[in-house]
Parts: structure tokens; sequence; C-alpha cells
């Protein structure tokens, strides 16, 4: 179940998520935050600036910048929720990921916008189905009905930064016009390439989280 109302005193606290998504508040003081299994999130009164935050041995920890606000260890916290932003650090096998990586591919400019990502990660976390994103990403760019050759040219423009030589456009349309990929499957596979994350500096955001809107 998700524990929505579960908020710490002005004193130190321990609060312990159960097995679902949990919503974890320590309030004031030196906190203990341990969200067990599930996709759990940190509450914070704040902005993300008036907190410094740090990692080691696997855990989170979070000081109030205000030096009276309490210092909060964070255990199995998979995203945080400050006044003006979240941050998710479900990154790599999980839906934080996911959504950059489907962004960057298909929508590029919109991969470090935060609105954007908070829509993208809304819908997965709702139980939205990958590859209905990826339908809804190539018909909002392309159109609906697109044709191979119109997503290999989309994929290869902006994984490489220009359009694919008639070579490349003939192999990797053939590969939708015979059924070896489905438009769906060849989109998740230009998303995991390099080019992608490199793009989308994936590396800083499996260090630092991705920062998202509402």
């Amino acid at each position: 179940s998700w524990i929505e109302s579960a908020v710490g005193s002005s004193q130190d606290d321990v609060l312990i998520g159960n097995s679902g998504n949990n919503m974890l508040t320590g309030g004031l003081g030196n906190d203990d935050i341990d969200g067990g299994e599930g996709r759990d999130t940190a509450a914070f009164a704040g902005a993300r600036a008036d907190y410094a935050l740090s990692e080691s041995f696997g855990a989170r920890y979070l000081t109030a910048n205000d030096g009276v606000s309490g210092f909060d260890v964070l255990n199995n916290i998979e995203r945080l929720k400050f006044a003006d932003v979240s941050v998710a650090y479900d990154v790599e096998g999980g839906n934080a990921g996911m959504a950059v990586k489907v962004l960057g591919i298909l929508l590029p400019t919109f991969a470090s916008n935060l609105s954007a990502r908070g829509i993208v990660l809304s819908y997965l976390d709702a139980g939205g189905d990958v590859n209905t994103l990826v339908d809804i990403g190539l018909d909002l760019v392309l159109g609906a009905n697109a044709s191979s050759q119109q997503i290999v040219t989309l994929l290869y423009t902006n994984l490489a930064g220009f359009a694919p030589d008639a070579g490349s456009l003939a192999t990797y349309s053939a590969l939708l016009d015979n059924h070896t990929l489905t438009k769906e499957q060849l989109t998740l596979i230009a998303a995991d390439l390099s080019y992608n994350l490199d793009h989308i500096g994936y590396t800083g955001l499996v260090e630092n989280g991705v920062d998202y809107t509402p």
C-alpha cells in the first residue's frame, strides 16, 4: 500500500516504509529514513538549494543548509521531493532512466526539460507501457502512420546529428519493412546506444539523479 502520511516530528525520528511505494517526510530533527522495498520518496519542505546532499556506503545524507533543520540519513529512497523540484535516482533499469532515454532519442531538445521529464516519468510510474510511450512519441514528432524511412531518418539524425546516407537508410528501413524489428524495438535499441546516452549526459544522471517537475 501507499504510505502517504508518514511524517516525522521536530525530534529525531526513524521512518521505515513497507514494501509499497512510500512517501516519507522526516520533518525537523535528525532523521533516519528507510523506504524499504518499492519506489519510495522522501519529501522535504524547502527548495533543493536549501540542502546539501552527499552519498557514502550506499546511503544518501541530506543536511539542511540553515544549520538548524537537521541531518537526514536516507536508505532505499529512490526519489527526493523538494518544494521546487524532485529528483529521481531510479536511473539504471528504472523509470527515470527510461524516461530520459526515450526523450533523448525522440525529442532531444526536451531531454533536459524538467516538465517533459515529469510528464513521461508520471506516465511510466502509473504503469504506462514503454512501447505505447514510444508510439506516442513517434506520432508526436512524425505524425500518425509514419513510414519506415521517416522513422529511421529521425532516429539516425538524433543519434548522429545528420541524416543517414542512402545505404544506411535502406539497411535500417528494411529491418522494419521485413518485420525483423518493430518500430518500438528499433527505437529502444537506438535509445540505449552510447550516442544517445552521451547526448543526455547519462553517466551524470546515474550519479546525481534526474531532476524533474512537478
